[in-house]
């Protein structure tokens, strides 16, 4: 593998990833591209982009919304092995800090405090 050093000048290539042409139906004709991951084949990853393409608005949504779930709670996870002895209102302020800022975290506890009090 090749040393950071030797790139320069907007060079790097992501250590070279397979290159394969994408057949288009267009006059066009082809379009060169790369693999967006280099443990992907070329054919699988034209198979998924094909199949992504091909996918209704709900099933999109769909592969959307378990994407976001599962970044939220790989997140929260991380934030909670980094404060093993925090509780969970802690935690919970962390995150939307993280994610909202720190103006809203400020904000959580009174609104809560708010909420128990009607």
């Amino acid at each position: 593998m090749a040393g950071f050093s030797e790139f320069q000048n907007n060079e790097i290539d992501m250590f070279l990833p397979v290159r394969y042409t994408l057949e288009r139906t267009n006059k066009r004709g082809s379009t060169e591209m790369r693999t967006q991951s280099m443990d992907t084949s070329p054919e699988a990853e034209r198979v998924q982009i094909e199949l992504i393409r091909k996918a209704s608005p709900a099933k999109l949504f769909g592969l959307v919304r378990s994407l976001s779930q599962g970044v939220i709670l790989a997140s929260r996870e991380n934030i909670r092995q980094l404060h093993p002895d925090a509780r969970k209102e802690e935690l919970d302020l962390i995150f939307i800090e993280l994610y909202y800022g720190k103006e809203l975290a400020n904000r959580v506890p009174k609104g809560i405090e708010e909420r128990k009090c009607r």
